[in-house]
Order: structure tokens, then sequence, then C-alpha cells
């Protein structure tokens, strides 16, 4: 399992759930005000 959470002023972005079969990728991109998650499968 990876999280890695970057975060520059406005900007978040987070990634987690990575399997080590890389099966799965979840990617999180938070803008504020506005919020755009999507996920990688």
């Amino acid at each position: 399992m990876l999280s890695v959470s970057f975060s520059p002023e406005d900007l978040t972005m987070v990634v987690t759930d990575y399997n080590t079969n890389i099966q799965s990728v979840t990617i999180a991109i938070y803008h504020w005000p506005t919020s755009i998650k999507f996920s990688l499968p």
C-alpha cells in the first residue's frame, strides 16, 4: 500500500490504495474550492 500526498498552495494530490500487483490505483485531486476525484483501475 502506497500513500502519497502532494500539497502545493491550493492544490492537493493524494494517491492511495496502490496495490503491489498494480491492480487498482486511486488518484484524488482536490482543487479548492472545486474538488475532483477519479480512480484508475
